[in-house]
């Protein structure tokens, strides 16, 4: 029986390829026989990936309702810019160790070609989006340019979610199965698979503490806004 990586190959209707993309819950590059080097970059993929999804998923409840949530907003945005980074790093690794043909990610793969076109799409738009969100904040109400901020972070959101819905849907059973294969081992005895995983959740759990640590940060600005939007919401 054809691996998902086969199967992706070797199918000639491109309905079939888009179906097993999503529906297979197994990663290219963490098939048997790629080199550690290639499934560490693969899980630790993954377990930040799903670790985003998370975040995500709270973050969205607050966007329809910024004005009353915005401190929630503001805190999990900020703690999603050191995970998205990390993602984005991890993942430049692999484009540069495939693309300056190193044996074993040649072998590992690409890949499917449109997640390929997308993925510089998503990193562009993140970067606008994140980085627009954090200056609306650091220049406050008050500020001239709060204007071309907002709208910033209003369009490059749009683009965003519409990338990161394609990217969703094609990578979240897999993510969240190899994720979660992965953390199982954190239970066997002591190996070098068991040790791998155990640096990929410190990895981890240090992103999310600067993300935790770098929204503390931002408390006073918050609060500024929040007397704003409240005075704009009553129509002062």
């Amino acid at each position: 029986m054809p691996s998902p990586r086969e199967r992706s190959v070797v199918s000639i209707d491109g309905r079939d390829i888009v179906v097993n993309t999503v529906l297979t819950t197994e990663l290219e590059s963490d098939l048997p026989g790629n080199s550690r080097r290639v499934q560490f970059v693969a899980r630790l993929t993954s377990l930040l990936g799903v670790a985003l999804f998370v975040l995500l998923a709270i973050e969205g409840i607050s966007v329809p309702f910024t004005g009353q949530l915005l401190a929630w907003h503001v805190v999990v945005g900020i703690m999603l810019i050191p995970l998205m980074s990390a993602k984005i790093v991890v993942t430049s690794y692999r484009f540069v160790l495939y693309y300056t043909r190193r044996v074993d990610f040649k072998k590992a793969g690409p890949p499917w070609m449109p997640l390929r076109i997308i993925g510089p799409l998503l990193i562009a738009s993140t970067v606008v989006m994140m980085s627009s969100g954090v200056a609306l904040i650091v220049v406050g109400p008050s500020s001239s340019s709060e204007g071309l901020w907002f709208a910033l972070h209003r369009d490059s959101f749009i683009a965003w979610f519409i990338f990161t819905a394609i990217h969703v849907l094609a990578y979240v059973l897999r993510a969240s199965s190899v994720s979660l294969r992965d953390l199982r081992r954190l239970r066997a005895t002591t190996t070098e698979l068991t040790q791998d995983t155990w640096y990929r959740v410190m990895i981890v759990v240090v992103v999310l503490g600067i993300g935790i640590g770098l929204s503390s940060r931002f408390g006073p600005m918050i609060h500024v806004w929040e007397t704003v939007l409240r005075a704009r919401l009553l129509g002062h």
